[in-house]
């Protein structure tokens, strides 16, 4: 096995599938896929389980259109309890995997793991993840959206659309933990999806699923979608080609140009989008999918013989319609605001700066934000100044700067430190998760150089720049990986931070 296939291997077959003993495996592969196909069998082995592989160009043609007759009578006969799919999307395969699924996961009951588009990249990232962090950020989200009636999405690339939702149809946590017989998900995981009732607006995808990842990759810029009452309307783009092949796409079956699919990425562990479908769609953002709604999960009553998913990544994801404000205060992720509690749930990955015109309404929805923690105890009374002090900072930066990294870590050793003193690590994920982004991943964030120290509430026509003892004050936007915006779910501080004894002065993960 190769050494750098080691972790993805392992979370597969144990993670995900928690291989045993006791099971027979059984792997359908193809040829380009041999390495990481192999890495998974061995690691099955190493647990004592039995493992059968099959690969598709030595019984096939591909691409591979229809499922044969003698591979299901094969599969039958060996009867396994796990089963893997590794290998690369063909344009027309659909007829192939469907059937394969149907047969492993619902008339067989085998745990499966479908890792179409697999490549070395995704194998060493996403399947390298921490699954137990991937597991419990699925379920949080899935809390907030199974009882959701609208969520509204938007991106700074022209997505702007409102789904609805029915009690009938069924929200899937897909957790990566495939441990039940008959479960089955896309690895590598973490998303959490159902079959919308409806939706209207548009869906600038940067990115499409199936063979369209592998011919077409990033969509720059995005091919604009239109959607009406839950189906495609309208396309466009600037590429004849793709414009052609996505219509003939979506005109195989009535049901192919119909949105089957809402999901929301939750793979905490992700760093980056990186133009290979199967794992970016599970990065922090939304997805909708056009064609089957997989009724078997979702309990829809139709069908379609396609599938395709469309992403929109660094979505603002508006639960409800509450608290619409609140949104504002990030660039990234899923943000709901519980009517009694009114702490905030936050799931997303910045890659880049919040704009001034993205944070209008961001110091007031802090504020009033701060107001109900300070009511239900989250934070004590004594702080309420404190905190206060740093959101007039805030609205001061609203209207002065031309780009707010959002009150991550500014002039960070003198900050984090003055905050840590102010208030305990739980409590300050509270302040910052309403700025909103929680922690540094291994990056410095450059930041404009204010004292915050010096600045006094209401001084609105002050020059910051020229604090005593410190530098002028940079004009220029802010570029940096913030890294992971984690959970605040009822019980500020679920996840925790504690200061690291270094000099760099970041926060790192506490105990969960």
């Amino acid at each position: 096995m190769r050494e750098d296939f080691a972790a993805g291997a392992r979370n597969a077959v144990r993670a995900c599938l928690n291989i045993g003993e006791r099971d027979r495996v059984f792997i359908i592969r193809d040829q380009a896929r041999t390495e990481i196909a192999e890495a998974i069998e061995e690691e099955a082995k190493s647990t004592g389980a039995t493992v059968k592989a099959w690969t598709i160009e030595e019984h096939l043609q591909r691409p591979a259109t229809t499922f044969p007759k003698e591979l299901g009578e094969e599969v039958i006969r060996y009867r396994p309890t796990a089963s893997f799919y590794i290998g690369t999307g063909m344009r027309g395969e659909l007829g192939f995997r469907q059937p394969m699924l149907h047969l492993l996961a619902d008339e067989l009951r085998a745990r499966h793991g479908h890792m179409i588009g697999i490549n070395d990249e995704v194998m060493t990232d996403g399947m390298a993840g921490d699954y137990d962090a991937i597991y419990k950020m699925t379920h949080k989200v899935f809390d907030v959206a199974r009882q959701a009636r609208t969520i509204a999405v938007q991106t700074s690339l022209g997505t702007d659309l409102v789904a609805t939702f029915s009690p009938s149809l069924k929200w899937t946590p897909s957790d990566g933990r495939f441990w039940e017989q008959g479960r089955w998900g896309n690895l590598p995981e973490g998303e959490t999806f159902t079959c919308p009732a409806s939706v209207d607006g548009v869906l600038a995808a940067e990115e499409l699923g199936d063979w369209f990842t592998e011919r077409y990759g990033m969509l720059s810029p995005p091919l604009r979608i239109v959607i009406r009452a839950g189906r495609v309307a309208s396309l466009e783009t600037s590429n004849a080609q793709l414009e052609s092949e996505f219509r003939e796409y979506l005109g195989q079956h009535p049901n192919s140009n119909r949105a089957g699919e809402f999901a929301i990425g939750t793979n905490v562990g992700l760093t980056r989008i990186i133009g290979n479908f199967l794992q970016d769609e599970k990065f922090p953002g939304v997805h909708i999918a056009f064609g089957d709604p997989y009724g078997f999960e979702t309990g829809a009553d139709w069908q379609a013989p396609s599938h395709v998913d469309a992403l929109a990544s660094h979505a603002t994801v508006t639960v409800d319609g509450r608290r619409t404000e609140a949104r504002r205060v990030a660039a990234a992720g899923l943000r709901h605001v519980r009517q009694q509690r009114r702490a905030a749930v936050v799931v997303g990955r910045v890659d880049h700066v919040v704009g001034v015109a993205h944070v209008p309404d961001a110091a007031r929805a802090v504020r009033r934000l701060l107001e109900d923690l300070v009511r239900d105890r989250v934070v004590e009374e004594d702080l309420r100044g404190e905190l206060g002090s740093l959101v007039s900072d805030l609205e001061m930066d609203v209207h002065r700067a031309p780009a707010i990294p959002a009150w991550v870590d500014r002039r960070e050793r003198h900050l984090a430190a003055r905050v840590r003193d102010l208030v305990a690590a739980e409590k300050l994920l509270a302040h910052a998760a309403l700025g909103a982004h929680v922690r540094i991943d291994a990056e410095r964030v450059a930041v404009p150089d204010v004292d915050l120290r010096t600045r006094k509430r209401g001084a609105r026509g002050a020059n910051p720049g020229h604090a005593e003892g410190h530098g002028q004050r940079h004009a220029g936007p802010v570029v940096t990986n913030v890294g992971a915006v984690e959970a605040l779910v009822d019980e500020v501080g679920t996840f925790g931070l504690r200061r690291r004894d270094d000099a760099r002065g970041q926060w790192d993960r506490g105990g969960a």
